[in-house]
């Protein structure tokens, strides 16, 4: 067995936060046989002192405005050896672990490309992530995930803008589907009849980059239709109507789309 592995084995892995996150990380990690313990204040599992003070890599998953917080808390514990921190918020700074820098600890900003909806530890396989921090915590990760995630070192400032590429690339469209639901609603029909054109529109967009991939009114500039979508929106929903408009604009606007 590779010895890098033997020591992974050996040393102790704390997971701050059980949510979608940290449930799905226990879960990955303990596939591979690694000794992890959770601590969650919500859900009463674990107790903290104990999971920072036996751990000697700690993944702090909980939601970004508790990371400070945390952070303080640890801050305040008696720790006599150099442990490994990483938090995984992509839009957090890295800066707020300073405190345990300063303390001689190693620091690390881990943030996976990857949607977590709910628990499950396949999440955390065959995807990328984007990484700032120390050299040593960066071995320690790839040592940790392996071939299952392929670790992009940036600085803060490029990880943050990864960060809001992972917003326009998942976030902003599922917000779109809700929109097209509500419609759907309005007629009482079911969202499954979307179900084909999301998952082609999906496929496309990986099979042939998402500027290849864009179809509608608006690619064409197809005015009429336009103009007869905006006379019904208007009097429909406002939100829809505003969310069109804008959409169709910045569409017709680009010319290299």
């Amino acid at each position: 067995m590779h010895a890098n592995i033997i020591k992974l084995k050996i040393m102790k892995i704390g997971i701050i936060g059980f949510g979608r996150v940290g449930s799905s990380l226990f879960d990955f990690l303990e596939e591979k046989n690694l000794i992890v313990s959770p601590y969650s204040k919500s859900k009463r599992i674990g107790d903290f002192k104990r999971v920072i003070l036996d751990s000697e890599i700690i993944f702090i998953c909980v939601k970004d405005d508790l990371i400070p917080e945390r952070v303080r808390k640890i801050d305040k514990l008696e720790i006599n050896n150099k442990k490994h921190f990483i938090h995984l918020s992509g839009a957090t700074p890295l800066p707020l672990l300073d405190p345990l820098k300063r303390k001689g600890h190693y620091t690390g900003k881990l943030h996976p490309i990857q949607s977590f909806s709910e628990r499950n530890k396949e999440a955390f396989k065959n995807i990328y992530a984007t990484f700032s921090g120390d050299k040593e915590t960066l071995n320690i990760l790839k040592d940790i995930f392996g071939k299952d995630l392929k670790i992009i070192e940036l600085k803060e400032r490029e990880q943050l803008l990864i960060h809001i590429a992972c917003v326009f690339a998942s976030n902003f469209p599922v917000y779109s589907i809700i929109k097209a639901e509500e419609i759907l609603e309005k007629l009482n029909l079911e969202r499954e009849i979307l179900n084909p054109l999301i998952k082609t529109s999906i496929y496309n967009v990986i099979e042939k980059g998402a500027k290849n991939s864009l179809t509608g009114p608006a690619k064409r500039r197809d005015i009429r239709t336009i103009r007869v979508h905006k006379k019904i929106l208007k009097n429909f929903k406002k939100d829809i109507y505003s969310i069109y408009n804008y959409l169709t604009k910045k569409i017709l606007d680009e010319r290299g789309l």
